[in-house]
C-alpha cells in the first residue's frame, strides 16, 4: 500500500483544488481554440491536463496499478515528444529559449515519472507498506531533491517570463501568458510533490 502525501490536509487539498482548476483551464484552452479557429500550443494544452490529473490523484489519494501504469507509459511518450521537439528546435535555428521551453516540459514529464515509480512497484507486487518516491529511490533521493529544486526554479523563470512579456495579440481565455502561468503552476507544483512525498 502507498502512502498518500504528507503534510497539512488544507494544503494539500488546496494544491489538489488549484490542480484540477488548471487542467479544466487547459482543457478548455483546446475546445475553445477549436471553436473559434484560433491558434494555441495544443500539446502543451494537453499534457498540462494530464499532469493535473495526475497530480490532484496523486495528492488525494495513491493512483491504482492501472492508473499507475498508464501514466509511466504515458510520460513516457510526451517527456519524448516534448526532448526530440526540443532538440528539433535547437536544431533548426531556432533559438535556445524555444529548444528550452520543450525541454521544460521534457523535465516535467520525467519529474511525473519519479513520482509514479513508486506506484509502478506496488502494482507489480514489489510495494512495501509506506512506500514512498524516496523510500522506493532510496540513495537516489539528494537527486531527487536537485531535480525538485530545478523544478521550482524553472516555475520562478515562468514567472518571469510573465511579468516581462507584453500581453500580446491574443486577449482572452487563450492568451499566451495565462498558458506561461499554468506551466509556472504544474511546475512549482510537481517540485513540492517531489519534496513531500
Amino acid at each position: 500500500m502507498l502512502q498518500r502525501v504528507t503534510g497539512p490536509t488544507w494544503l494539500i487539498d488546496l494544491v489538489a483544488a488549484v490542480m484540477l482548476a488548471t487542467a479544466g483551464y487547459c482543457a478548455s484552452r483546446v475546445v475553445v481554440a477549436r471553436w473559434r479557429a484560433r491558434v494555441t500550443q495544443t500539446d502543451v494544452d494537453l499534457a498540462h491536463v494530464a499532469m493535473g490529473l495526475g497530480m490532484a490523484d496523486m495528492l488525494l489519494r495513491p493512483p491504482g496499478p492501472v492508473l499507475s501504469r498508464i501514466g509511466l507509459l504515458g510520460f513516457t511518450v510526451v517527456g519524448g515528444y516534448f526532448a526530440a521537439r526540443g532538440i528539433q528546435h535547437y536544431i533548426d535555428g531556432r533559438g535556445a529559449v524555444a529548444a528550452g521551453l520543450h525541454l521544460q516540459h521534457a523535465v516535467g514529464s520525467g519529474a511525473m515519472l519519479l513520482m509514479l515509480v513508486p506506484m509502478s512497484r506496488a502494482a507489480t507486487g514489489n510495494g512495501m507498506p509506506g512506500m514512498t518516491v524516496r523510500s522506493v529511490l532510496g540513495s537516489a533521493s539528494p537527486a531527487v531533491t536537485v531535480v525538485a529544486v530545478l523544478l521550482m526554479g524553472l516555475a520562478v523563470t515562468s514567472v518571469g517570463r510573465v511579468l516581462a512579456s507584453p500581453q500580446g495579440p491574443t486577449p482572452g481565455p487563450l492568451t499566451p501568458r495565462l498558458g506561461v502561468c499554468c506551466q509556472a503552476l504544474m511546475t512549482a507544483t510537481m517540485g513540492y510533490l517531489l519534496l513531500a512525498v
